[in-house]
């Protein structure tokens, strides 16, 4: 988990306050974001790829996008989702970044309240705009302050994991192991950390990671099944089928990057 320096954090205007609502398998491409941003799940769950690094957004955390990103965002389940756009006097954050939000039903009634300042009068209430966002990252620092205590207990377990997506065997059992904790612990803190059980989060990093090996057109199916960690290319298309909401083949037709000819 890369901390957030809330010290760094100096907010000049408060932009707007706007909900976004998603359905399952819809993707969007942002490009050069204008502003920053922090985003909540009222319902539903969002991943958020920049940089080849995975960001769940769900109802246990809050998403910070950074200005002048560039990143793709996937709808994994239908729901709505909360965004503020704010700007700040110097680069506070450059890479997306989850914080937890425990008690997600104040964060999204703050954004409610926000939400009602920028449409009465944005000028008159911006004083107060800033005073509500600013009490939002205090609660997020206070929670966060606590949450990061624990967090690097999970850090062998990721190093393992990233190196061995390719392992079939790999799963929540072998990571607890590396991280000297037990399942049960391993499993909710991991959750709490990246939004997701750690077979989710697994096979969400092994089909991206195959969307990117399709879009190159150099190797067979087969081959990036096993190169993602699938046993064989029947369980892999039905995972990819169901993740990206049609097969590999056909994924593969439609995303083909353009190759130089020699």
């Amino acid at each position: 988990m890369i901390p957030f320096d809330f010290s760094n954090l100096i907010i000049r205007q408060v932009e707007l306050a706007i909900t976004v609502t998603w359905q399952k398998g819809n993707s969007l491409k942002m490009t050069t974001r204008k502003s920053f941003g922090i985003t909540f799940a009222k319902s539903g769950v969002l991943t958020y790829i920049m940089d080849g690094e995975e960001t769940v957004s769900d109802q246990q955390r809050a998403v910070l996008l950074p200005k002048g990103g560039t990143y793709s965002i996937i709808c994994q389940e239908a729901g709505c989702f909360p965004v503020i756009n704010f700007q700040c006097e110097q680069a506070a954050f450059h890479k997306i970044l989850a914080l937890p939000a425990e008690d997600n039903a104040t964060y999204i009634s703050d954004f409610a309240k926000l939400e009602k300042l920028l449409e009465i009068n944005h000028r008159e209430n911006q004083l107060r705009s800033l005073a509500v966002l600013y009490e939002i990252f205090a609660r997020l620092h206070d929670t966060s302050t606590y949450a990061n205590a624990s967090f690097h207990i999970l850090d062998p377990a990721i190093e393992y994991l990233q190196t061995n997506l390719t392992n079939p065997n790999l799963n929540a059992a072998v990571l607890a192991k590396k991280a000297n904790v037990s399942s049960a612990y391993f499993r909710r803190l991991f959750k709490e950390r990246y939004g997701a059980a750690p077979k989710q989060y697994i096979q969400s990093m092994r089909l991206q990671r195959a969307k990117r090996l399709l879009e190159t057109g150099l190797l067979s199916v087969t081959d990036i099944a096993k190169k993602t960690g699938y046993a064989d290319i029947y369980h892999f298309s039905r995972a990819f089928s169901h993740f990206v909401g049609c097969s590999p083949t056909r994924y593969a037709a439609r995303n083909l990057l353009p190759r130089d000819d020699d």
